[in-house]
């Protein structure tokens, strides 16, 4: 009776009994890991308004009818081919279901029967594939990624099922990542790693992957993505181009070298005389000039894309003072600090000179008998007082040549050291 009222209902045997009534909705394929399990969304309309149980779900593989199929779950047996769960409320028409254990002897189509206050096997059904490897898991990423900008990555696969679901890593681990498994669209589960991570310069170029893993005797996936990282101008410097000598009118050569992603594609220049910083009209990553002046000119430049701006280092060049000459500054003060150091020795050597020509000079002063100093170039022999007025306040210019008389001899002692050139003055006492 109840196959005649199945057929009758859902045969369409009776042009006035529409099937549209009684529908299932379900995906048309699945795929699973072979000896996992695999979920089925599953949901259903009747023309009843109410489903009333108790309600009996069935699994049959093959068929929608009982000739050429097999029952492999039935909700209402402890005992069935294969074990499984009905998850939704019959009676709520949600008929998903998980069934466990699944290898590649049960590829087949299954059909969805409900045994209640009406029952019937639906027409629809689901195709089950089953797979030695996990499906590729799929990366997605932003189309623009910049240096110091957050950036989020995520890496999704899908699962057969939500009790064993793959496990996803990533290589190399840029950041710590969280994992969540979710509900497609489609009513099938997917696991979703997201990784957030902070990129910079070095980033980029980077190959980063997804590894997918399951349970022992499945061979992991990946899917690899390489990175392009954004970033302003970074290491910025002024080159000089090979110049041997720099000399009055001969043409130098710049060159702003850096590195940056997209390339640098304005740039400014900047020079500095003598404390005068002065922005020039060279917009190119290098330029020449002549050399038309003497003097310490430092050059920077600055790049800038459409990331950001960057100044470089400074570069200092000094201008020949004369043509053929080319002095560094740092030469100079020390050439300037050593004709200084050589004049004040100089001055230092004529000075110690002149002291010891003094010095001799005072040391040729005599102390006479009483302690007075007697100019050394009087020569004399004279008694007790012409040395007491020759030694007195004003001394004479001119030496004195005499004979002095002893006071207890009339005897003379004779004058040495006498010049016939010096005016003299001739005493005897």
């Amino acid at each position: 009776m109840i196959l005649v009222r199945e057929l009758i209902l859902c045969g369409c045997f009776l042009a006035s009994v529409s099937c549209s009534h009684y529908s299932a909705k379900m995906p048309q394929t699945l795929e699973t890991i072979n000896g996992s399990c695999v979920l089925i969304p599953c949901s259903f309309t009747t023309k009843e308004s109410v489903v009333t149980g108790p309600a009996t779900g069935v699994w049959r593989k093959g068929s929608q009818w009982f000739k050429d199929s097999v029952d492999v779950f039935n909700s209402s047996k402890t005992s069935n081919i294969l074990r499984g769960e009905i998850l939704g409320d019959l009676t709520q028409r949600n008929c998903t279901s998980v069934l466990y254990g699944f290898t590649k002897a049960y590829e087949d189509k299954y059909f969805f029967r409900l045994e209640s206050s009406v029952t019937l096997t639906f027409t629809e059904s689901v195709s089950i594939k089953v797979n030695d490897a996990l499906p590729k898991p799929y990366l997605t990423l932003p189309l623009s990624i910049q240096e110091g900008v957050l950036v989020s990555m995520t890496c999704a696969i899908s699962s057969p099922c939500l009790q064993d679901p793959p496990t996803l890593t990533w290589s190399p681990q840029l950041n710590h990542s969280r994992e969540i498994l979710r509900t497609k669209e489609d009513g099938t589960p997917e696991v979703v790693s997201e990784l957030r991570f902070m990129p910079s310069s070095w980033d980029d170029g980077l190959s980063v992957s997804c590894v997918a893993t399951h349970h022992e005797g499945v061979t992991p996936v990946r899917e690899t993505v390489q990175l392009t990282v954004l970033y302003g101008p970074k290491n910025l410097s002024v080159s000089l181009h090979d110049t041997p000598q720099l000399e009055m009118g001969s043409p130098i050569t710049l060159y702003c070298l850096g590195v940056s992603k997209p390339p640098i594609d304005n740039y400014r220049w900047f020079r500095n005389t003598r404390g005068y910083l002065e922005e020039m009209d060279w917009t190119s990553q290098n330029f020449t000039f002549n050399v038309t002046h003497s003097g310490s000119v430092l050059y920077h430049c600055e790049g800038r894309n459409s990331v950001g701006a960057a100044n470089s280092s400074g570069l200092e060049l000094e201008m020949p003072v004369s043509a053929g000459l080319h002095l560094k500054q740092e030469w100079w003060w020390p050439l300037i600090a050593g004709a200084g150091a050589g004049f004040i020795l100089l001055v230092a050597v004529l000075y110690k000179r002149h002291k010891n020509l003094q010095s001799k000079q005072s040391k040729r002063w005599e102390l006479d008998l009483k302690g007075k100093v007697v100019d050394p170039d009087i020569y004399i022999n004279v008694t007790e007082e012409t040395l007491r007025r020759a030694a007195g306040p004003s001394e004479p210019d001119d030496s004195v040549y005499c004979n002095q008389f002893q006071p207890d001899s009339r005897k003379t002692k004779n004058c040495d050291f006498l010049s016939d050139a010096d005016d003299a003055i001739y005493a005897n006492h």
